[in-house]
């Protein structure tokens, strides 16, 4: 029997692996380019409420995803991470909410709504990306199959 980090990953799977990274590559390029400008024209924020938004989302996200990583790292000895996967369950929970996402772009809303739904998203992309990021090296330990999955991503993020 092969063990799973010896065993070869398709194509189909380098795509599904890679297809993951539009919500870390494009929606968060798209958030760097336009979501403050949205804020300061379309939402009435004042620019020092609007980077404050992110400057606290940095903040809360500095200390977020090193706690996320720790959870996904022993999350496998739990009863779900034994049926799930430590890092699948993360991406299966969190797969729905991605449409939370839209609730950005609404206008009109005040500062704390605002602030609310940017640190929803920046929760989310911590629980999708960070288990994520570490699925290549836990999927095989051969170079060439890693460096695929790497080249797949990148393609899919651009």
């Amino acid at each position: 029997m092969v063990k799973p980090t010896e065993r070869r990953v398709g194509y189909g799977v380098a795509l599904g692996y890679g297809i993951t990274d539009l919500f870390g590559g494009g929606a968060f390029a798209i958030i760097g380019t336009w979501l403050l400008f949205f804020y300061t024209t379309y939402c009435g924020l004042s620019v020092v409420e609007a980077g404050s938004i992110f400057a606290i989302a940095r903040v809360i996200d500095a200390v977020l995803s090193p706690i996320m990583g720790y959870v996904t790292d022993n999350f496998g000895d739990t009863w779900l991470g034994r049926k799930f996967g430590r890092r699948r369950f993360f991406l299966l929970l969190s797969s729905p909410l991605m449409f939370l996402y839209a609730l950005l772009w609404l206008t009109d809303m005040g500062y704390w709504y605002y602030l609310g739904t940017y640190l929803s998203i920046e929760l989310l992309s911590a629980m999708v990306l960070v288990p994520w990021e570490t699925l290549a090296a836990e999927m095989t330990n051969r170079y060439e199959e890693r460096s695929r999955l790497s080249g797949v991503r990148m393609i899919c993020s651009q």
